[in-house]
């Protein structure tokens, strides 16, 4: 039911749409420069507003092929690259062109605001699914879907309301995505100085040595994928860990979980965790890594994740070779090490042949602590960009479908 004084109409009915072109790549120099024109491509689109793209071409590519320029304000719409590009949409702040895999509607500013068409299209990215064509190896939609898509609208005023309350929220996001990118740079480059002996830590100076991982170690083995040995999975039970569980912060990811039953889990001894178990993935996404808290407890892996349980001796402290596992001297060795077969992969033997430089054990401590304090700044901040995201996704449903009215009183035309 539409909501008083908000019609229900199509794309095609709000104003022009057109697809675009891509120049010759032949033709270099002429077509295609470092400044110019922005040329717009599916991966440019970010579901907001479009600043700068990839790649531009020239007053020549305007004049020799059909490309043409779009004005600012005008929403953009990808119609193919597969499901997950099918959908993705961008506004554009600049004349622009685009290529041909995009749908560029060129709004009647009387009938609908930009900013609002941008935002009912992102929160109904799923529809374009039903209109691409299945039968396809990469699915796509038309331009008649595009001019065929159902839209609701309130009256303008109302829209610009709604659009400007849904960009506050884009601007809170995309502050907070600014926080993290500087958190993680920020992180990688403590990590770089720490865990290299470049920058030292107040009170320490004793030298630093090197140690092979498996001369540190009780245990380094790998676990058993149940349904190799006839047993399967359940839909609750023991906690079955697999290369998705491990987060990229090293936490174990609950949806990503899987369950076996009690009486598998005592079958499958090799593959059994125990708290302090510090996982590696040996086989697909190499190099992820976490330590196994005992929340997640019991719990047994499979073949793709090495256990490597330190020795209560070793001079190794658990928290600095977790983070020496993820700096970038390791995983750059994993990548060179892989064996390149149907997937890359790492040899328990490689494992433990890791050399793991490391200070003092009061030093390993001290730096493990303000690499974990590091994380946890990120963690927060890509929760909180994860909740803003989420609070705007409730506010949309509220606001674009009007069980949620806004006042206008204060909107000028």
């Amino acid at each position: 039911m539409v909501p008083e004084g908000w019609v229900k109409t199509k794309l095609g009915g709000l104003g022009k749409i057109k697809s675009g072109a891509t120049p010759l790549r032949s033709e270099g120099s002429r077509y295609f420069a470092e400044s110019g024109y922005p040329w717009v491509k599916t991966m440019d689109l970010n579901n907001g507003e479009i600043y700068f793209t990839r790649e531009c071409i020239t007053e020549t590519a305007l004049e020799e092929t059909s490309c043409s320029l779009f004005p600012e304000g005008t929403v953009l719409v990808a119609m193919y690259g597969g499901f997950n590009q099918i959908g993705r949409t961008g506004i554009l702040t600049r004349l622009a062109a685009i290529n041909q895999a995009i749908s560029a509607i060129q709004l009647d500013k009387n009938k609908a605001h930009p900013n609002y068409v941008l935002a009912f299209l992102n929160g109904h990215v799923n529809k374009w699914k039903r209109f691409a064509a299945s039968s396809r190896k990469d699915p796509n939609i038309t331009r008649d879907d595009v001019l065929r898509f159902p839209i609701s609208l309130p009256p303008l005023p109302e829209q610009k309301k709604i659009a400007a309350i849904l960009f506050t929220w884009d601007e809170a996001i995309s502050a907070n995505e600014d926080l993290l990118a500087n958190s993680r740079l920020r992180k990688k480059a403590l990590m770089q100085q720490l865990l290299t002996g470049k920058r030292r830590l107040p009170g320490f100076e004793r030298e630093w040595l090197s140690t092979r991982l498996g001369d540190e170690c009780s245990l380094v083995t790998k676990g058993t994928t149940p349904s190799s040995m006839g047993m399967g999975f359940t839909e609750k039970g023991v906690s079955f860990l697999k290369v998705e569980s491990l987060g990229a912060n090293g936490e174990i990811l609950a949806k990503q979980t899987a369950f076996i039953s009690h009486e598998t889990h005592e079958s499958l001894k090799r593959s059994q965790l125990y708290e302090a178990d510090l996982l590696i993935s040996i086989a697909g996404a190499l190099g992820r890594t976490a330590i196994v808290p005992l929340r997640v407890l019991p719990a047994n892996t499979n073949q793709a994740l090495a256990i490597v349980r330190l020795s209560p001796n070793s001079s190794i402290d658990l928290g600095f070779l977790y983070h020496s596992i993820r700096s970038d001297r390791i995983q750059k060795h994993f990548s060179e090490i892989s064996s390149q077969g149907a997937q890359a992969n790492l040899s328990l033997q490689q494992i433990s042949n890791i050399q793991v430089w490391a200070p003092e054990i009061k030093e390993q401590k001290a730096i493990a602590e303000l690499l974990s304090v590091a994380d946890e700044e990120t963690h927060a901040l890509e929760q909180r960009i994860s909740n803003l995201k989420l609070q705007k996704k409730a506010l949309m449903q509220q606001l674009l479908t009007g069980k949620k009215r806004v006042k206008v009183e204060s909107v000028t035309a």
